[in-house]
């Protein structure tokens, strides 16, 4: 009988299990990425109903838009039916940055990673997609811009006066500010508040409201408010990015009863 060699026996063993090992690991990534493909699938299907939603109201604002337009400045046929054409096409856009960016974020997830990326409002606001400006400068007369951004810019200053007095008025709620201090505040926040006399979006607006808000100096708060006010006052200035947020959030909610209610433009 003849007598193989220990070592031989090992060598050939280990020989058959390097192969082995290098088929299963390919295996194990395909079945990997074949299971994420199937959850990501599932995803996308579950974030449709969503997707349809903000694509939605996305029409709806671009429609209000439109009407607009036609209202403040006027517009003939094949003006209109180039802005329609270019309101379609930032809905199209707008709607998509905002699927792809909640897409980014579920994928970090699935890696165990923290995704920093911030929501882009110049990508999936369509108000603010280049599809959409540019036609505003190629199609308007200079006549109808300066119309235009003239009416735009009444809106958002009328708008951000009322957001102004309305924070004023929830802080006056927790402060119980007097007559002569409200007025005060009053006055020096209509100094500070400044926006530009042109088109701009919601979130550009709230954010001067805010940045009026920072310019009340220490000095400013030690004239007009007691020392229980002015903690509040420092309170109530942390709490102002909940604010702006949850009058974004008011904004889309108000436009998604719009659309529920059946008010939204047919492309």
């Amino acid at each position: 009988m003849k007598v193989i060699p220990i070592a031989l026996i090992l060598t050939a063993s280990l020989g058959l299990l390097v192969p082995l090992s290098a088929k299963e690991r390919p295996d194990a990534e395909a079945r990997k990425e074949e299971r994420m493909e199937r959850m990501h699938k599932a995803w996308l299907e579950q974030m449709q109903g969503q997707f349809q939603r903000r694509k939605t109201v996305n029409q709806t604002k671009m429609k209000l838009r439109l009407d607009f337009l036609e209202r403040a400045i006027g517009l003939d046929d094949k003006q209109m039916e180039t802005m329609k054409l270019a309101s379609k096409g930032a809905v199209e856009r707008a709607s998509q940055a905002w699927l792809d960016y909640h897409e980014q974020t579920w994928k970090a997830e699935q890696e165990n990673r923290y995704s920093r990326e911030q929501m882009d409002q110049n990508k999936v606001d369509p108000m603010l997609r280049e599809i959409w400006t540019n036609a505003l400068d190629k199609t308007l007369t200079p006549k109808q811009q300066r119309s235009y951004q003239r009416e735009m810019g009444i809106r958002a200053s009328y708008f951000g006066s009322a957001m102004l007095r309305l924070r004023l008025s929830a802080f006056d709620q927790q402060a119980l500010l007097s007559r002569k201090q409200r007025d005060a505040l009053t006055q020096k926040l209509e100094i500070s508040f400044s926006i530009p006399t042109k088109d701009v979006s919601t979130n550009t607006v709230l954010k001067a409201v805010q940045t009026a808000y920072q310019r009340i100096t220490p000095n400013d708060q030690q004239e007009i408010l007691s020392t229980e006010q002015q903690a509040i006052w420092l309170q109530f200035l942390k709490n102002a990015d909940r604010h702006s947020q949850s009058m974004e959030i008011f904004e889309n909610d108000m436009l998604d009863d719009v659309v529920r209610g059946g008010g939204f433009i047919d492309f």
